[in-house]
């Protein structure tokens, strides 16, 4: 799965158990690798916990507190930059996980 830098370090420091995404092929007790770039070296890996689908306009504080962010309007912003807009109508998914193997980073340790 591919995540921004700043949210990949959240994941690794355990302050980002959750991903809401557009798409629902993400599979529930499968593990996923995680990536800065398609391509790009595993920083990690997840298995995904749980799956729900939600409208964005339904999202709340509380649904994106374990998505890394502290409030719902950062949660937008960062949604924005992403994707261009913020259809309150779209439906997306909501993905909770546990990171379940950090990868070190080369040069740190064996």
């Amino acid at each position: 799965m591919l995540f921004k830098k700043h949210l990949i370090e959240k994941i690794l420091s355990g302050r980002k158990t959750r991903t809401i995404r557009r798409t629902g092929r993400y599979k529930v007790g499968k593990v996923y690798p995680i990536h800065e770039r398609p391509g790009g070296a595993v920083r990690g890996w997840i298995l995904i916990k749980d799956k729900k689908p939600k409208k964005l306009g339904e999202l709340t504080a509380e649904d994106v507190l374990p998505d890394g962010f502290d409030s719902l309007e950062g949660f937008v912003r960062e949604w924005k930059s992403i994707y261009g807009s913020f259809d309150p109508e779209e439906t997306v998914w909501l993905y909770d996980f546990e990171l379940t193997r950090p990868e070190k980073a080369r040069g740190q340790g064996t």
